[in-house]
């Protein structure tokens, strides 16, 4: 795992993306998760370059179709 956490720092560009989001009407308790990924993948469908492979030797990008997204946690129970 350390292997790979290192090749992903050393291979992948650093990026910061950031907008406003205006939250005002969203529901008490709505879970915020479940807004995030749909903002993603709205993200995604508008700018189809955000959800791209590129190879580093080949200098390429590679367009994807489908949206996978991670997300790590760390908690007390695990």
């Amino acid at each position: 795992m350390a292997h790979s956490m290192a090749l992903a720092r050393d291979n992948v560009m650093g990026c910061t993306l950031f907008d406003d989001a205006d939250v005002h009407t969203w529901q008490e308790g709505e879970d915020i998760t479940t807004r995030l990924l749909r903002a993603i993948a709205a993200a995604c469908a508008a700018e189809p370059g955000l959800n791209a492979w590129f190879d580093g030797d080949a200098h390429t990008r590679r367009m994807l179709g489908r949206i996978d997204v991670a997300i790590a946690v760390d908690t007390p129970d695990a």
